[in-house]
């Protein structure tokens, strides 16, 4: 695949330069993480497959936002809710990308239910923060557990 011409691109914008700027950072930004290394130090033993830690992918990926003027932030809303009369606790993380110099950002959410066990809470956190790096910037930290043959711990 040929790298895209943002400057190209951004010929077709018809935002005004500030606007612009933001949005060929972030575009630079997303093309400089995506070639990266970023190791696979973790290993699934279930499954057994390698996936990226959430610590080392915040130190590939937010040396690289910061050089390009952008600063993620983490949030999360932690309320209960009552699904066919089972109490659930939900957190729904927010994972938002912005411009340091005009305040526009990117922001990706996901949800996720569990019990109350701190040690699940926690296991969340980290979950949900490293799937929303990969959502957001476009990078495979962890492979589809969807593709996985469970039979055989084997991808399909």
């Amino acid at each position: 695949m040929s790298k895209p011409d943002i400057d190209e691109m951004m010929k077709n914008e018809h935002t005004d330069d500030f606007n612009t700027m933001h949005l060929h950072d972030f575009v630079n930004a997303r093309l400089e993480i995506q070639k990266a290394e970023i190791p696979q130090n973790g290993h699934n033993k279930h499954h057994n497959y390698k996936y990226t830690e959430l610590e080392d992918m915040i130190n590939v990926v937010e040396p690289i936002l910061l050089k390009h003027n952008l600063i993620s932030n983490f949030t999360q809303v932690y309320d209960e809710e009552t699904l066919e009369g089972t109490v659930s606790a939900r957190i729904k993380f927010r994972m938002r990308i912005t411009h340091a110099i005009n305040r526009q950002y990117f922001q990706s959410e996901v949800s996720i239910y569990h019990n109350r066990e701190i040690k699940k809470i926690g296991e969340h956190m980290t979950y949900a923060r490293r799937y929303l790096y990969e959502s957001i910037l476009l990078i495979r930290g962890t492979p589809d557990v969807d593709s996985i043959d469970d039979s055989k711990g084997d991808f399909k």
